[in-house]
This record gives structure tokens, C-alpha cells and sequence, in this order.
């Protein structure tokens, strides 16, 4: 486009003639030749304005179907990822759009039940963990806590703040072991799991608790807690260590119950050494006791002993029956302490029990210068309606005998012990029977009251120089308690003492038996080796005797009883073998045995003897040294006839021989049997 030589802008064409020199040029007024061209040019951008306009419309409603469901999908999406509630998208825009929101949906229902599942099920778990009655404390990889319920909080002695954070090395507390040796913090339940990452089988630890602001060194070493604590690791998908369960279970009682189980084995065993020592003094103590307190009886019976003789050996007599009643006392004690008494109960006529208790010491009385009297019997007493009572006669004998010889010893010069019976009426209707013996003795204040029933507590009499050791009275209460009675006493200082027996009545049994006499009251009617009223036409048999005995003296004192009674004769055996041989040999009409011989015990001897047809028939009595019950029970089992207990009582021993040959004698009908005596007199040795 130039401006022509006419002044006026036209286009200008130049175009070259091929093969010449020449150019044409064409010129046209501009305005004229681009007039059409103005305005189809107008024309088309009207239309493409048009066209622009309407497509830029479309392609915002286009945008906007599509973007604002994907911006409430993109929100809805990071809501639910940050952990909120997944609201429900709308379900517009194209088909495609309309899948997803509704897909979403579903998800986002489904998200939000299962969240509720989850919730609930968290805090069913959180609720269930808290009240749990076992601890349980989350330790993070660092042994720190993570977390800890309440049953922990409160064995640890912590809030749930103080415990977060709680590293195995904290001095808040420690542990101990069974034994009571403190753990290192490397071998704390947390620290070992840690360790190994494998579980922890429960073990009992003690737990310490440290004073706050206190050292450790100034803290208990015992563990205030016992706990059982076990341990378990927790793993991640890639098997990575990611938490320890610790739990712990409160043994503390059943630690304590254990302990004193332990204990109580250990005094059980304790008590059966001493029971056993006690035994095997008894018995070591009652061998010479037997030679002592029998040679000094078979003295004593001898008329030929002079005067000032007869009270030496007096002096001797009462010294070994007093050291006697003491081994008995202790042993009683014994008894007592191991276990509850076993009392054969059993309808007693009381009045004849009391008269032979009064008999028994009433030689006592007589050598203290004390009067004994029983008071006027219950009425009907001496019709036969007399008091019964349900006891055991060895226990009560033994009770009322202590109270009675208590009574004259404590007493003073000329002084008076009485005995009455009373009625006492019960709460259940039946009558009791209070049995209540009273001296003139020194009386007692409150405070010896308090200490009367202590074993060895003799309240000061132990400076006074009369005999005991008391024992006694702690014997007689426990005897009556075994009984279902008891022992009260009131005194005064200076006024006497009166100890009231409690005891159950009943009803008198269909067949009165007498009580047994006293050993105290058999007295040997001998006179120079004789029985006093022997009638020397009367024919006697020759009963052999052979006692199996290891002790010399014994051997000596069983063969002089045996030599006081007529028509005996006497053999011996040193040991329980030697025992069989002689049995079988010379076919004894008795044979008493001593439990502890050498080689072969006195149990062994008897079962060999019934073993043997020839020696099965043969009454066996066992004399032994050891008087427990337990000893006493078997030698009835295993079939003997008698069990006598060393130191031997001569007149007992006496009275069971005469017995004995009565009964044998009554079965024998006339004339009676004779038998060859060995040359030796009336004693011979095994063989």
C-alpha cells in the first residue's frame, strides 16, 4: 500500500515480465478495492465474537457441572481424611460424576457406621480395661509409660499425669524378688521384654515404694506390694516393636498367706523336732529313772531296812517320783502345743472319782499338816443318785488331782482344803456341775490371777522352795477345754484360794462301772518275798515269765518284782532276736517286751512270735521307756496285751501280775499244772 502520484492511497501490484526487462505495476484505489473486504471482515468477527461468547458460556456451565462436584468430593475427602465426619456429598453433574458422589456416599455411610463400631467398641475396651481388677500399663519402645489404667494408678501409687512418661529407670519405685534381693533396672519386667521381645511368663516381684524427697538407701527394703507380672509385646505390620503390655495382679495376701504357711510348716517341723527331742529324753531319762524309782520302792518294802536308811532312800524315792512328774508335765506340754487333746468322753459318777482323787492325796496332806474333807455329798448321793458328768476319767483325775495337791502345797500350816459340788443352771436348760475346790492358803492379787495359766509362770512361788514347776494349772485348763468345760478361780490376798471346776452333766449310764483303782492305792501286801495272806498248802503253777531287756538294771529290777510273787519264774533275753529264740525254746507263759531293744525292735518281736505257730498263743506286754500316744496306739494295734510304762510302778506291776495269774488260774481247772524248774531257782538267761 502506497499513496499514488493522484495522492491517494492505493495498492500496488509489481509483478516482472518473464524473459524481459519490463514490470508491470497495477494500481487500485485502496478504499475501494478493500470496501468489500471491510466488511466481510466485520461481518466474520461479529460472528466469531458471537460464536467466542457463546462457547465461552457453555464451557462455564460445563466447567461448573463438572467442578463443583469435584470440589464438595475433594472437601468431603479431606474431612474424612483429617478424621471428621463424612457428610454426604450431592449427586449432580455429568452421569460419570454422578457414579462417584454416589460411591462416595456409600463409602462415607459406611466410614461413619464403622467408626461408631469403632468408638463404641474403644470405649467398651477403655471401660472394660479401666475396671479391670488387674493392672495393665502400655510401655512405648522407650520403656516409657503410654498408658496405664486405674487399678494401676492405684497399685503404683501414681495418677494417671504422674505415671505418663514413667521410664523403667524412675526411682518412684523398684523391685524386689521372692527372696527380697532388689532388681537392677536391666532386669525389671519392662526392661526384659524389651530385650528379648518375646513374652514374660508371670513371676512374683515385691514392689518398694521410695518416699518422696527420700533417698533410696533410706528406704525399706521390703516390698510393701507383691505382685504377679507378666509381660507381652506388641508388634507392627512390619514386625516392628512398637509397644510391652505389662500387667500386674495384687498378691499381696496370698504372698502374706503363703508366708505364714511357710511359717507354720517351719514351727509344725520345729515342733515335731522338740516333740521328738522330747520323746527321745523322756525315753533316755526314764531308763535310770526305772532302776532309781524301782530299786528304791523295792527298799522301801523291805522291813529290814533300818529307820535312818528307809528315809535316804525315801529322800531318793521322791526325788525320782518328783523328776518323774516333771518329765510328764513337759511331755503333757508337748502334746498340748502339737495339737488339739483327744479326750475319750464318756457318763462319769463323779462323787467315786472325787473320793479316789481326795484318797490319792491324802498323804500329802498328812505331811503338809493340811486337813482334806469333802463336804456333805449332793442330795440322793448316797441313794445311787449321785452327780454324773460327761469327761474323760484319766483327764479329770488328773485335773482334780492337780487342783488338790495345788491346794495343799500353797497352803499354810494347820489350813483346810474342802470340796463341794454345786448346781449351776445354763442357757440351754441343763443343769451343770460345778465342782469347786477351796484352801486357807495365801490367796492370790489380780495380777497373779492374770499369769496363773502361763506355762512356768509359778507367780514368784519359785523363791518359796516348794516343789513344781508350773505347769500343772496350763495342763489341767487345756484338759478342761478338751473336755467342753473349764477352770476359774477367785482369790484374794490373804484369804484363800478357790478354783471352780466347770463341768457337763449326764445322764447316769445303764451299766455303772467303778472307776479303775489308783495306781497310788495298790500297795504290794508283801512280807519277806510272801504274799501276806498265801496259804502255804495252796497249790500254785509255775509260771514262766521271760522279759526281753537290754538294760541291765532293768533286767535286775523286772527280775526282783517278779521274785516277790510266788510260783514265777523268771527268764531274760538281752535282745529282740535272742527274745524269739527263747520264746520258741522255752515256751513262756508271758513275755513282756521292751519296745526299743537293739537288732530287732519289740514291735518286730511280736510279729515274729505270731508269726510262729508254736508262739502265736503267748500273752506279749510291752514295758517301754516311750509313752506317746502314738507308740501306746500301735503296740494295741499290733496285738499286745499290756502297755506298761517305764520307770516301772511296782505295785502296778505287782497288781498286773496277780491279775494276770488270777485270770490265767480261773480258765485251769484242778489239779494245777506243774512245771520243772531250771536249776538256777526261778531265773534263767536265753539262750
Amino acid at each position: 500500500v502506497e499513496v499514488g502520484i493522484s495522492g491517494q492511497h492505493s495498492l500496488f501490484v509489481v509483478r516482472t515480465v518473464p524473459m524481459t526487462d519490463w514490470a508491470v505495476v497495477a494500481a487500485l484505489p485502496e478504499d475501494e478495492t478493500l470496501q468489500t473486504y471491510y466488511a466481510s471482515r466485520n461481518r466474520s468477527l461479529a460472528a466469531i465474537l458471537a460464536m467466542l461468547t457463546i462457547a465461552g458460556w457453555a464451557a462455564w456451565r460445563v466447567g461448573r457441572g463438572i467442578l463443583v462436584p469435584i470440589q464438595g468430593l475433594a472437601t468431603a475427602t479431606r474431612g474424612l481424611a483429617a478424621g471428621g465426619v463424612a457428610r454426604p456429598v450431592p449427586v449432580s453433574g455429568p452421569r460419570e460424576i454422578q457414579t462417584v458422589a454416589q460411591e462416595f456416599n456409600r463409602m462415607a455411610a459406611a466410614t461413619i457406621e464403622a467408626t461408631a463400631q469403632l468408638r463404641a467398641s474403644e470405649s467398651h475396651y477403655r471401660t472394660l480395661l479401666q475396671h479391670l481388677p488387674v493392672a495393665v500399663v502400655s510401655h512405648l519402645p522407650d520403656s516409657s509409660v503410654e498408658a496405664a489404667n486405674d487399678r494401676a494408678c492405684e497399685l503404683l501409687q501414681m495418677t494417671a499425669a504422674q505415671m505418663n512418661g514413667k521410664t523403667a529407670t524412675d526411682r518412684a519405685w523398684h523391685f524386689v524378688d521372692r527372696h527380697g534381693a532388689r532388681l537392677q533396672p536391666a532386669d525389671y519386667p519392662i526392661s526384659r521384654v524389651l530385650r528379648t521381645a518375646t513374652p514374660l511368663p508371670p513371676e512374683p516381684l515385691g514392689l518398694v515404694f521410695h518416699a518422696p524427697g527420700a533417698p533410696p538407701a533410706a528406704t525399706a527394703s521390703e516390698a510393701q506390694t507383691w505382685v504377679l507380672v507378666a509381660g507381652y509385646p506388641q508388634f507392627d505390620a512390619q514386625g516392628a516393636l512398637n509397644r510391652v503390655i505389662v500387667v500386674f495382679v495384687d498378691i499381696t495376701a496370698q504372698h502374706a498367706a503363703e508366708q505364714l504357711r511357710v511359717a507354720k510348716e517351719a514351727a509344725e517341723t520345729a515342733s515335731q523336732a522338740k516333740s521328738a527331742f522330747l520323746s527321745r529324753v523322756s525315753h533316755e531319762l526314764r531308763t535310770p529313772l526305772n532302776a532309781i524309782n524301782g530299786f528304791s520302792e523295792l527298799m522301801l518294802t523291805d522291813p529290814r531296812l533300818p529307820l535312818d536308811a528307809r528315809d535316804k532312800i525315801g529322800h531318793v524315792h521322791r526325788a525320782g517320783q518328783h523328776l518323774l512328774a516333771l518329765i510328764d508335765q513337759i511331755l503333757d506340754l508337748t502334746r498340748l502345743e502339737a495339737g488339739p487333746v483327744q479326750a475319750a468322753m464318756q457318763p462319769l459318777a463323779l462323787w467315786p472319782l472325787v473320793e479316789d482323787c481326795v484318797a490319792i492325796c491324802t498323804p500329802l496332806a498328812q505331811a503338809k499338816g493340811v486337813s482334806l474333807r469333802l463336804l456333805a455329798p449332793p442330795p440322793g448321793a448316797a441313794e445311787g443318785r449321785q452327780p454324773w458328768v460327761r469327761a474323760d476319767a484319766t483327764h479329770l483325775r488328773q485335773v482334780l488331782i492337780n487342783l488338790l495337791s495345788n491346794g495343799i502345797k500353797y497352803n499354810r500350816p494347820q489350813g483346810k482344803v474342802t470340796i463341794d459340788v454345786q448346781d449351776a443352771a445354763v442357757a440351754d436348760g441343763q443343769p451343770d456341775l460345778l465342782l469347786r475346790i477351796t484352801d486357807t492358803g495365801i490367796g492370790l492379787d489380780a495380777a497373779q490371777i492374770a499369769g496363773l495359766f502361763q506355762p512356768f509362770n509359778r507367780l514368784g512361788a519359785e523363791h518359796s522352795g516348794i516343789e513344781g514347776q508350773g505347769l500343772g494349772l496350763s495342763i489341767a485348763r487345756s484338759l478342761m477345754q478338751a473336755m467342753g468345760g473349764d477352770i476359774s478361780v477367785q482369790a484374794e490376798p490373804g484369804q484363800g484360794t478357790c478354783f471352780t471346776v466347770h463341768l457337763h452333766s449326764a445322764a447316769p449310764a445303764h451299766a455303772a462301772h467303778a472307776p479303775p483303782q489308783p495306781v497310788a492305792q495298790i500297795v504290794p501286801q508283801v512280807v519277806g518275798g510272801q504274799p501276806a495272806d498265801a496259804e502255804a498248802a495252796s497249790p500254785m503253777p509255775a509260771w514262766r515269765v521271760l522279759y526281753v531287756e537290754d538294760n541291765e538294771l532293768n533286767m535286775m529290777l523286772m527280775h526282783q518284782i517278779v521274785s516277790m510273787r510266788p510260783g514265777f519264774q523268771f527268764h531274760e533275753a538281752t535282745d529282740g532276736e535272742a527274745g524269739v529264740r527263747a520264746a520258741q525254746a522255752l515256751q513262756p507263759d508271758l513275755v513282756l517286751i521292751d519296745i526299743g531293744l537293739p537288732l530287732l525292735d519289740g514291735f518286730g518281736v511280736l510279729q515274729q512270735l505270731r508269726a510262729d505257730p508254736r508262739t502265736a498263743h503267748i500273752p506279749c506286754w510291752a514295758v517301754t521307756a516311750d509313752t506317746t500316744a502314738e507308740t501306746a496306739e500301735r503296740a494295741r494295734a499290733c496285738g499286745f496285751q499290756r502297755f506298761m510304762t517305764k520307770p516301772v510302778n511296782v505295785a502296778a506291776m505287782l497288781q498286773a501280775l496277780d491279775d494276770w495269774a488270777g485270770a490265767q488260774a480261773a480258765t485251769v481247772t484242778a489239779p494245777w499244772p506243774t512245771r520243772s524248774s531250771p536249776a538256777s531257782g526261778n531265773s534263767s538267761s536265753a539262750p
